[in-house]
């Protein structure tokens, strides 16, 4: 399966089409959406843990926003 992943990334790499990027409003709703991502986990995931510490609970948060990217690739598939 390690070995798959990789190879998962670039072919859903390959596939984005870079102009349909070529606008201010694509830009805008992409740093939007990533902004959304990152504190949903950051809240979600950190509130579980929050009675371990403010310092574990920001360290899961943090550990839980890549994986999303295996979401993207299944989403491809």
């Amino acid at each position: 399966m390690a070995l798959i992943v990789p190879f998962s990334f670039v072919f859903t790499g390959a596939k984005v089409d870079l102009g349909a990027l070529n606008s201010a409003s694509a830009i805008i709703a992409l740093t939007v959406v990533t902004l959304l991502a990152i504190a949903s986990k950051l809240i979600g995931c950190g509130l579980g843990v929050l009675p371990l510490g403010r310092k574990r609970a920001l360290i899961v948060g943090i550990g839980m926003v890549p994986r999303r990217e295996v979401g993207i690739i299944v989403a491809s598939l």
